[in-house]
């Protein structure tokens, strides 16, 4: 989680029984040079009354420092 410096929701699509989010981020570990920008989906699930996140997708990673 400290590795987090900036998220940002991009999008958002939701009906009753899922949310798919898209997410922009800036990732920078203090122990390794370099920050890093990823973009990722999120979806969560309606089960059992409640969300539950299914998966987390990676859809890109690039060094930009």
């Amino acid at each position: 989680m400290d590795q987090i410096k900036e998220l940002v929701v991009k999008d958002k699509k939701e009906d009753a029984q899922k949310r798919v989010y898209s997410i922009a981020l800036k990732l920078q570990d203090s122990r390794v040079p370099g920050k890093y920008d990823a973009e990722a989906k999120v979806v969560y699930e309606m089960a059992d009354g409640k969300w539950k996140c299914k998966y987390i997708s990676l859809i890109s990673l690039a060094k930009v420092e």
